[in-house]
């Protein structure tokens, strides 16, 4: 069976030390050595370049990747920094192009391994193209009662959707303790185990959220009432 061994100024296998000058074999598609000398008669001088495994991004909001500079300022409360996010994307009406410019851009920079969180159905054309491993998360929010079984049948279509496709794979995410009523919590937790699709969920992410917990206060109670969208049995 044939062979290729890839050499490079370093290879970074990152379970062990860097090896300069080093090689990677490949045979079957599968890596079969890392080492300083080659196993294989052909050989492909990379030159200049550090090579290392495919890079890893577990937690992407790929919607967001035409924003030109960050968001907000430094310091602002964590509240105020998604009133940002909001209003970009009420301004932002081609989700798609944006996305797929995020998979275009995360491949070209190394990543082979993506998890994004959206509001739709991730591109499967572009993503089977790229050759992209995603699992792409449904943002699902619902602080109140009843928005619960709506964001419910999201879900399902959700899952029904992924099914028809094999380049990419589902997952769910309540969004945060925030934005997501416990029964919505709950049947997502369900529906995650009952269909074996990974759970996501932004947790701890600021005092704010701690003060709305443990006293029902704070900044995340005033956006709340602001929205018209403040359940005391939530919390």
């Amino acid at each position: 069976m044939s062979s290729l061994s890839l050499r490079a100024r370093y290879v970074l296998p990152v379970a062990g030390e860097p090896i300069d000058g080093g090689s990677v074999t490949i045979q079957a598609g599968r890596i079969v050595s890392i080492d300083r000398q080659s196993l294989s008669r052909e050989v492909h001088d990379l030159g200049n370049v550090a090579l290392l495994p495919g890079l890893v991004n577990a937690h992407a909001h790929l919607d967001l990747n035409d924003v030109s500079a960050p968001l907000g300022r430094p310091g602002m409360c964590l509240v105020d920094w998604l009133g940002e996010v909001v209003q970009h994307r009420r301004q932002t009406p081609r989700v798609d192009e944006t996305v797929v410019g995020g998979l275009r851009e995360s491949v070209r920079l190394g990543t082979t391994t993506l998890a994004d969180i959206s509001q739709n159905v991730p591109p499967s054309d572009a993503v089977e193209s790229l050759g992209l491993g995603l699992t792409g998360f449904l943002e699902l929010i619902a602080p109140t009662t009843d928005r619960v079984a709506s964001q419910i049948d999201r879900a399902e279509a959700y899952l029904a959707a992924a099914a028809g496709t094999k380049s990419w794979l589902p997952g769910l995410s309540p969004h945060a303790p925030y934005s997501v009523e416990p029964d919505l919590l709950a049947r997502a937790v369900g529906l995650s185990a009952e269909h074996h699709v990974p759970l996501a969920m932004h947790l701890a992410e600021s005092r704010e959220e701690i003060d709305l917990i443990r006293h029902r206060r704070g900044p995340f109670r005033e956006m709340l009432e602001r929205l018209d969208a403040w359940d005391p049995t939530a919390f």
